[in-house]
C-alpha cells in the first residue's frame, strides 16, 4: 500500500506512534535532558505530518466530490484544536496570574491574548524572545508560537487549495500537478528564506515563511504519494531504520548552538517523510514500534500533552523563584508528570467528547459561532486580568526601612539634596516606572542592539562638551547602564565623555556566541574595530572605562566555532583581553576596569509589584550575588600586568547585608535583576567620580613608582 492509499484507506497508527515520538523529544528537551538537546526537531516533525495529513484530506474531499467545502474543513479544525487550546489558555492564566508578580501580569497577558488569537509566533519574534534559553517562566505561553503557525496554515492553505482547483478546471490541467506546482514554488522560496533569515537572526525561528517548507514537505508527499511504487519489506525497513536516525540524530547531535531552521532542519524533515513512506507498506520493525499500543495513544495524547507541559513546567519554575531558588530539575520531572496527567483526563473528557459530539459533527455553522464565542473567553479573561496591575505596579514603593532620613516630601526645599544627590522631594519610583527607566540614547550611533551592526557615530558626547579630561565609555549595557552617573560626573567635573555600547558585546577580544540571534556574535566584532576607529578619530582620551557583563562564560567560542572547554576559558579572556589592551594602549592614558554590579535573584519591579509598601521583602543576599565576575576580572588584571585601574561600586550599591533594592529616599536600584535603573545610576554620579579619581590617582602613583 502506497503513502497515498494508505490515507485513502483509512487510519494510520505508526503516524500516531510518530507523533509521540515527536512529543516525547520537545518534552526531552524543554526538560533539560542534555542527550536531547535538539528536541525542539520534534516540532519540525509535527509540521510535516500536518502538511502531509490536511493535504491528502483536502485533495481526497475534493476528488470525491469535486467540491472542498470551507466551512465544513474549519469546522473540523475548530472541534478538534480550540476547546483543548483555549482550556490550557484559560487555566494557565488563572493560575499563573495568581503566581506572578503584578506588574509580570502585563506580559502574561498579552501572551494569552496572541495565543488565543493565534499569533504569538510574531509577537515572540518581535519580542526576541529565545526560545533554546529553556527559561520556562519566560513566558508560560511560549509553546504556542508552533500552535500558531500551525492555525495559520489550517487558515490559508484550504483557500490555495480551492483557488488552485478552480484555476485546473479552468485550464483543464491535473488538479495534483498544479497544487503540486504551487507547492513546490512556496516550499523551495520558503526554505531559501529560511537559510537566509536563520543566519540572520534568531527571530527566524518563529517566522511563519521560514517554517511553510516544512509543512509543504509533508503536502508534497500527500501530493505524489499515490505515484510512488509499493516497497518490499527489506527496502520499507531500511528506509524507516535510516527516517528514524536522522530524527532521532538531529535531536542528539543538534542543540541551541545550532543555526536552525534553515538547511540543517532538512535532516528531521526528510527523515520524518522517510518513515512516512516506509509506513505506508504497513510492515516492518520500526513501522510495528511506532503502531504499537504504547506509542499510539502517547501519539493521540500528543496535543493535550504538548498544550500542558509548558505551562505546568513553568508553573513549577515560578514556585522554586517564589522561594528564592532556581527551578531544579526534581521540580521540572514533577511538572511533566503533572502534565501527562492532566492530558489524559482532557483528552478523554474534553477533546475527545467535543470532537466526535453528534450534535456538533453534522452542524458547522454552529460549530463556528461558538468557536468564534470562545476565542473572546481567553482574551476577556487576559483583559480582566491586566485591570488588576494598576493598582500594585503603580503604587511608589516606601522608602527603605533602614532609612534615617524624614520621608521624601512634595515640597522641596531650595537649594537642598538628597545624600544621593537627587532633589529633596523626589517623588518615590513606582514598579513600573523602574521597569521602563533605561537609559535614553538619543543617537543610534551610540549604543547599538543587538541586530545588524551601525555606524559608530562621533556625536555621542556627554558630560561637558567643553572638558580638559576626555573619558570614554566601552562596553555592553552594563557600561550602558553607568552613563547617567558619568554623564552627570561629566557636568559637575568637567570631564568630556564619550560612550559607545552595544547589547551583549564585551569588548575584550574573544568570539562569542549571541543567545538571541543564536548564531557567532559577528556584529559585535565589527563594533570593536569601530569604536577603537572612533576613538583615534576624537584624537584618544585620557580614560578608557571597559564595564561588561560577566555572564559570558558559557558564550565563548574556540577557534573551532564550538563552545569553549572550561578549562580553557580563563585563558582566552585573559588573551583575549591582551588583545583589547594593546588597541587601546597608543589611544588612551589610562584603562579603567569596572566590576559587573551585583545580580538579583529575580525581576526588583516584579518583586516590588507584589508589594510595594514592603520592599525589605525584596532584599537579597550578597552571598552569590555579588562579584561574580571574579575570574574575568582577574584574567584582565592578568593581561595588562597590573597596570589597570578597577572601580567597585558594589559597596555603594550594597550598603547592607541583606542588600536593599530601594534606597532611603524611594529610589528603585534595578530596571530587572541586573540593570541599574537610569535615576538611580544618576544619583550615583558623585559616588563614582570619587571612586574614579581614587583609582586614577592610585594608578598614576603605580606607575611613576
Amino acid at each position: 500500500m502506497t503513502a497515498g492509499s494508505a490515507a485513502k484507506h483509512g487510519y494510520r497508527p505508526d503516524l500516531d506512534g510518530l507523533r509521540a515520538l515527536s512529543i516525547l523529544l520537545v518534552v526531552a528537551f524543554h526538560a533539560g535532558f542534555g542527550a536531547f538537546a535538539g528536541g525542539y526537531v520534534g516540532v519540525d516533525v509535527f509540521f510535516v505530518i500536518s502538511g502531509f495529513l490536511i493535504t491528502g484530506l483536502l485533495v481526497a474531499e475534493h476528488e470525491r466530490n469535486s467540491r472542498v467545502s470551507l466551512r465544513d474543513f474549519y469546522a473540523r479544525r475548530a472541534r478538534r484544536l480550540l476547546p483543548m487550546a483555549f482550556l490550557v489558555i484559560i487555566i494557565t492564566l488563572l493560575v499563573g496570574g495568581a503566581m506572578v508578580a503584578p506588574l509580570d501580569r502585563i506580559g502574561l497577558t498579552g501572551d494569552a491574548i496572541a495565543s488565543s488569537l493565534y499569533f504569538a509566533n510574531w509577537r515572540f519574534a518581535a519580542q526576541s524572545v529565545a526560545y533554546w534559553d529553556g527559561e520556562v517562566t519566560e513566558s508560560l505561553f511560549l509553546h504556542y508560537w508552533s500552535l500558531s503557525v500551525e492555525e495559520q496554515f489550517y487558515i490559508l492553505w484550504p483557500i490555495v487549495v480551492v483557488a488552485t482547483a478552480a484555476l485546473a478546471r479552468r485550464r483543464g490541467w491535473s488538479l495534483r500537478s498544479t497544487l503540486g506546482v504551487a507547492v513546490g514554488t512556496l516550499s523551495i522560496g520558503s526554505l531559501a528564506f529560511s537559510v537566509f533569515a536563520s543566519h540572520q537572526s534568531g527571530n527566524a525561528y518563529y517566522f511563519t515563511h521560514t517554517r511553510i517548507w516544512e509543512l509543504g514537505a509533508g503536502a508534497g508527499l500527500a501530493l505524489i504519494g499515490s505515484r510512488l511504487p509499493s516497497l518490499r519489506r527489506i527496502q520499507a525497513e531500511v528506509l524507516a531504520i535510516a527516517g528514524l536516525l536522522m530524527i532521532v540524530g538531529a535531536a542528539m547531535l543538534y542543540d541551541e548552538a545550532t543555526v536552525f531552521p534553515g538547511y540543517t532542519a532538512l535532516l528531521p524533515v526528510l527523515g520524518c517523510i522517510a518513515l512516512i513512506v516506509a509506513g505506508s507498506s504497513n510492515h516492518g520493525y520500526v513501522s510495528r514500534f511506532l503502531s504499537t499500543d504504547a506509542m499510539t495513544y502517547v501519539g493521540r495524547l500528543s496535543y493535550s500533552w504538548y498544550l500542558w507541559h509548558w505551562p505546568a513546567m513553568g508553573v513549577a519554575g515560578l514556585i522554586a523563584l517564589r522561594v528564592g531558588r532556581e527551578p531544579t530539575a526534581p521540580l521540572l520531572l514533577a511538572g511533566i508528570l503533572v502534565s501527562f496527567v492532566l492530558a489524559v483526563a482532557s483528552h478523554h473528557f474534553v477533546e475527545q467528547p467535543i470532537r466526535y459530539a453528534p450534535g456538533l459533527a453534522t452542524r458547522p455553522g454552529r460549530v463556528l459561532a461558538i468557536a468564534a464565542t470562545l476565542a473572546l473567553i481567553p482574551a476577556a479573561t487576559a483583559v480582566g486580568l491586566r485591570s488588576t496591575v494598576n493598582n500594585s505596579a503603580a503604587a511608589p514603593v516606601l522608602a527603605s526601612p533602614s532609612s534615617n532620613q524624614p520621608p521624601a516630601t512634595d515640597e522641596p526645599t531650595a537649594g537642598s539634596e538628597s545624600p544621593t544627590g537627587l532633589p529633596a522631594g523626589f517623588v518615590p519610583m513606582t514598579p513600573e516606572q523602574a521597569a521602563e527607566d533605561t537609559v535614553k540614547i538619543h543617537r543610534r550611533e551610540c549604543h547599538s542592539t543587538q541586530g545588524p551592526q551601525i555606524d559608530v557615530g562621533l556625536d555621542c558626547v556627554y558630560g561637558d562638551s567643553e572638558g580638559e579630561l576626555t573619558i570614554v565609555l566601552i562596553g555592553d549595557s552594563h557600561a550602558q547602564h553607568w552613563l547617567p552617573a558619568l554623564d552627570t560626573a561629566g557636568k559637575e567635573r568637567g570631564w568630556r565623555v564619550f560612550a559607545w555600547t552595544k547589547s551583549a558585546c564585551t569588548p575584550v577580544e574573544v568570539r562569542i556566541r549571541n543567545s538571541r540571534l543564536e548564531r557567532e556574535y559577528h556584529e559585535c566584532y565589527e563594533w570593536r574595530g569601530r569604536v577603537v576607529e572612533a576613538v583615534a578619530a576624537i584624537g584618544g582620551s585620557d580614560v578608557v572605562i571597559v564595564a561588561d557583563s560577566y555572564g559570558y562564560g558559557g558564550s565563548l567560542l574556540a577557534d573551532d566555532g564550538k563552545e569553549a572547554p572550561p578549562d580553557l576559558v580563563y585563558e582566552m579572556w585573559r588573551d583575549g583581553a591582551a588583545r583589547m589592551f594593546e588597541r587601546y594602549e597608543a589611544l588612551s592614558e589610562w584603562l579603567i576596569l569596572m566590576r559587573d554590579t551585583p545580580w538579583v535573584h529575580r525581576r526588583v519591579p516584579s518583586c516590588l509589584s507584589e508589594d510595594p509598601s514592603n520592599p525589605q521583602r525584596c532584599a537579597f543576599p550578597l552571598e552569590g550575588r555579588v562579584h561574580r565576575d571574579e575570574t574575568w576580572t582577574a584574567a584582565e588584571f592578568e593581561a595588562a600586568n597590573g597596570q589597570v585601574g578597577v572601580i567597585d561600586m558594589t559597596s555603594v550599591i550594597c550598603e547592607t547585608d541583606p542588600c536593599q533594592v530601594v534606597t532611603e529616599e524611594g529610589l528603585i536600584k534595578y530596571r530587572d535583576s541586573h540593570h541599574l535603573t537610569a535615576t538611580y545610576s544618576s544619583s550615583l554620579a558623585t559616588a563614582l567620580a570619587d571612586a574614579l579619581d581614587d583609582e586614577l590617582r592610585r594608578v598614576a602613583l603605580k606607575q611613576g613608582g
